[in-house]
Formats: C-alpha cells, sequence, structure tokens
C-alpha cells in the first residue's frame, strides 16, 4: 500500500436521516390518499380514447399526465388521473379553436370548462420549426412559470397572474383527474376541479419543491473489513465494519482510530491510522481472544515463560493481520488531491500511479521539485 503525503482523510461519511415530513404526500387536503394510475389502468384509458379521438390524442394525453406527475411529485403532490370524458372535452374545445369559430362560440367552449368545475390551461406553440406541437412540451412550459408565484405569500408577482396560475393548475394538491386536447399550433389542458386561487387557499395547496437529497460524501480513506463480518449494508461508503458475527458494529475500533489519528502531527497520522486498523482488525478476529483462551489451557513451567509465549502470540495475530491487510492493499492505491505540475522536470515519475512525483531532467538533485532523477528510473 502506498502512503500518500500521510494526509489522514477527514470528512462526514453518512447522510442525515432526512426529517419525516408532517403531511402526507400523496394525499389531497383532507388527508386522504390518493392513488397513482397503475399501467394497466393507463392501457385500458389509453384504449378507450383512441376509439373515441385517435390514437395521436391518446398518446399524448397520457404523456401529459405523466410529466404533471413528475413535476408534481417534485413538490410532495398527489398524481393525477386521466379522465376520458374530460379528454373528450379538452378535445373538442381546441378543434374549435383552430377551426377559427366566432369568439361567441369560443368563449362559450371556455366557459362549459369551468361549468364542469375544472380549470383550464391554454399553450399556443410559436417556434416556426416546430410542426408538430406535443403535450408535455406544453406542460413544462406551465410549469416552467413557477418564478412567478410566491409559496409564502400565496400571491402572484405583480403582472404575472396568468403565467402563476397556469403554473399552480399544475401542481394544485386537490386536483384529481385530467385531460387535454391536441390540435396544432395549440394545446389546452384541463384540471378537475380548477384551483381555488384565494391565496390562503393556496399556501395549502401549492407546496414549494422538496429540497434535493444531499449526496453521500465519503473520505478517500479505505477500510479493510474481510477480517470482520463484512461491510455495514448501511454505509454506502463502505468505511464501516461489522462483527463477525454480523450483530455489532465493528466500526467502534476504527472510529476510535480516526479519532486518535486526527489528533495527531500530519505526517504521524496515515501510519498510526494504519497501525490502529491492524490492532482492530486482529482483535475483533478474536485472535488475540483465543491466545487468551489457549493460555489459561496450558501449563507452563513459570510465570516468566507464559509472558514469553503470549507475547509471541500476539506478534503472531499481528504479523497475520498485517499480511491480510497488505494482500486487500495492494492494489487499492491511496492519492491525495493535491496536483504536482512536473511539465518544467522531466515529466512524471512511471513508477508513481498517483502522478504526484516528478523526474528530474538533470543528473543530480539540484531541482528541488523533482523526487525522482532519469536515472533512477532506468536503474
Amino acid at each position: 500500500m502506498k502512503k500518500t503525503g500521510g494526509v489522514f482523510p477527514t470528512g462526514p461519511v453518512y447522510n442525515k436521516e432526512a426529517p419525516k415530513p408532517t403531511v402526507c404526500e400523496m394525499c389531497d387536503s383532507t388527508g386522504k390518499p390518493v392513488k397513482k394510475q397503475t399501467e394497466e389502468e393507463l392501457k385500458k384509458v389509453e384504449t378507450e380514447l383512441t376509439s373515441a379521438l385517435g390514437v395521436v390524442v391518446a398518446k399524448q394525453t397520457i404523456q401529459a399526465a405523466k410529466t404533471a406527475n413528475v413535476f408534481r411529485e417534485k413538490h410532495g403532490i398527489p398524481p393525477v388521473a386521466v379522465d376520458v370524458k374530460t379528454t373528450e372535452k379538452a378535445q373538442k374545445y381546441v378543434q374549435d379553436l383552430v377551426a377559427a369559430l366566432t369568439k361567441k362560440r369560443r368563449l362559450a367552449a371556455a366557459d362549459t370548462a369551468d361549468q364542469s368545475g375544472c380549470g383550464q390551461n391554454l399553450y399556443k406553440e410559436t417556434d416556426p420549426k416546430v410542426t408538430a406541437v406535443t403535450t408535455d412540451r406544453a406542460v413544462a412550459a406551465w410549469y416552467a412559470q413557477k418564478e412567478f408565484f410566491d409559496y409564502t405569500t400565496g400571491k402572484a408577482v405583480a403582472g404575472k397572474d396568468k403565467e402563476a396560475r397556469e403554473f399552480i393548475q399544475v401542481i394544485y394538491r386537490d386536483t384529481k383527474k385530467v385531460g387535454f386536447g391536441v390540435a396544432h399550433p395549440y394545446v389546452v389542458g384541463w384540471y378537475c376541479p380548477k384551483a381555488n386561487f384565494d391565496p390562503e387557499a393556496l399556501k395549502k395547496q401549492v407546496a414549494p419543491p422538496k429540497p434535493e437529497p444531499k449526496p453521500v460524501v465519503c473520505s478517500a480513506l479505505f477500510v479493510d473489513c474481510s477480517k470482520f463480518g463484512g461491510y455495514d449494508p448501511k454505509d454506502q461508503c463502505k468505511q464501516t465494519c461489522r462483527d463477525r458475527d454480523g450483530a455489532n458494529d465493528a466500526n467502534n475500533c476504527q472510529n476510535s482510530c480516526r479519532t486518535k489519528a486526527a489528533a495527531k502531527p500530519e505526517s504521524e497520522q496515515y501510519n498510526f491510522y494504519r497501525s490502529c486498523q491492524q490492532d482492530c482488525q486482529k482483535v475483533s478476529s478474536g485472535c488475540v481472544r483465543q491466545c487468551q483462551a489457549d493460555m489459561s489451557a496450558m501449563r507452563f513451567i513459570n510465570e516468566e515463560t507464559q509472558k514469553k509465549w503470549y507475547a509471541a502470540c500476539q506478534l503472531k495475530c499481528k504479523a497475520d493481520a498485517d499480511k491480510g491487510f497488505r494482500a486487500v492493499q495492494e492494489d487499492k492505491i491511496m492519492c491525495t488531491a493535491n496536483y504536482v505540475d512536473c511539465s518544467a522536470n522531466g515529466g512524471y515519475d512511471p513508477r508513481d500511479p498517483c502522478k504526484q512525483k516528478c523526474v528530474s531532467p538533470l543528473k543530480g538533485r539540484a531541482d528541488s521539485a523533482a523526487d525522482t532523477l532519469a536515472s533512477e528510473v532506468n536503474a
């Protein structure tokens, strides 16, 4: 195993357990659980929509609902379900719109959404390169307007009421069913029941995004658990060992080594930790305990002979532990994060896998930045 600068790696190993939510995420505002549509249920709905409105509308509606549910999950909001009748009404509305009927007729269609107890979002594709608008593109555009809503006050940013309401419809907690209509360049989305835009109501209905889980941060330390009961499955960093019987946490000894090593000067930390880790291994492996048991069962000429035998047994334990440690560690090279520039020297020493030692282009050791002479490399 290669020593790399004597720096004892420190840093957090585990994520702290996330606090348990105080509100049921997959429940409506009354606390009633909301079940997600299964794949079988979605296939049945898609078949009905294909029969009534065609395969394009059917697939686009299913995709829009899935996209909406991805966004809702980010906020801890229960999923919505695709509804056939709501989709039929939404499709009729968007077809009327594209047919460029009279304004009176279009308003009548919009009133139908309100009379059905649904809210409505309308999207128009303005990119000339897009020749066939998609529902997931529309849902993503509505959700992107989240910047216009203030979760604290439950109000829209001044002058952005329309934009904020379109975002609210997408992630409103009590929305149960949805339907979408598609006819280029328009997409219409119906959300039932419609949102209550009262600020106090929105504070409860529209939750801010859940915090992103913090990534697990592991130190560069390699911990050999071959002499223990393997790695603790709860530790993603594989730096915690289990006792041989798998019942107890054997890392108490390891943690003790880390604490003691951290108190040492940096130049001594690496060697101390390695030696301490070996001691943990030999004790946990039961070797020393076996020495004690054997010693109790044997008869010695005198106390001095007993002490010598026990000392020799302990040394054998340490030698066996060290041998096992090296066997596991021989391919585990630990390198520090220090970057060494060897461009001004003779390049990196090929014997150093960490690329932190340079080859001096000089015959002597005049260049203090180089650790190895060119003549030594070929020796």
